[in-house]
C-alpha cells in the first residue's frame, strides 16, 4: 500500500524493503517502482547491518544534494493523482455504450 500511496501523492522516496518478506516481494516491488526514477532502493542485508546503514546514508546524501531529488520529484509527480479505478470504470462504460467515447 505504501507504494500506491507514494504514487498517488507523487512523492519521491528512498525505500528500504523488509528483507524477510515472502519471496522477497518488497524488494521486487521497490525495484519496479524505482525503475522510472521516482525512488531509490537500499537493499537491507541483515547480516551486514553497518553496511546497510552506510548505504542508506550514502543514498540519502546523494538524493538530498544536487538535482537528484528534483528529478525524482518530477518523475514521481507525472502520474500523481491518477485514479486507476475511475479509469477502469470509464473504459467499461465506454465499451458498454453508457458513456461517449
Amino acid at each position: 500500500m505504501t507504494l500506491s500511496e507514494l504514487a498517488y501523492c507523487g512523492v519521491p522516496a528512498v525505500l528500504v524493503p523488509f528483507p524477510h518478506a515472502a519471496e522477497d516481494h518488497q524488494f521486487a516491488n521497490a525495484t519496479a517502482f524505482a525503475a522510472d526514477g521516482r525512488a531509490l532502493v537500499v537493499r537491507h542485508e541483515p547480516k551486514d547491518e553497518p553496511g546497510t546503514l552506510t548505504r542508506l546514508a550514502e543514498t540519502l546524501d546523494a538524493a538530498l544534494t544536487g538535482t537528484m531529488l528534483v528529478a525524482m520529484r518530477t518523475s514521481a509527480q507525472k502520474d500523481a493523482g491518477n485514479n486507476p479505478a475511475s479509469a477502469i470504470v470509464d473504459t467499461i462504460e465506454k465499451l458498454i455504450g453508457r458513456k461517449p467515447a
